[in-house]
């Protein structure tokens, strides 16, 4: 489940940042498998240069 869901974000940012997407990091409970079913995912977007506003995703 949480793969899919991870697939679907990666592919998303890629669709709105294309090459400045250097890097998506996944931390918090997902990353340390203490995860429960209502916990939420935490993720990090790095970009080659910085967003304007507007690309707020």
């Amino acid at each position: 489940m949480i793969q899919t869901i991870l697939e679907k974000i990666r592919d998303k940012l890629i669709e709105r940042f294309g090459t400045r997407l250097k890097c998506l990091l996944l931390y918090g409970s997902w990353a340390t498998g203490t995860a429960r079913e209502d916990s939420d995912i935490d993720l990090l977007a790095v970009l080659s240069e910085k967003a304007a506003l507007g690309d707020a995703a």
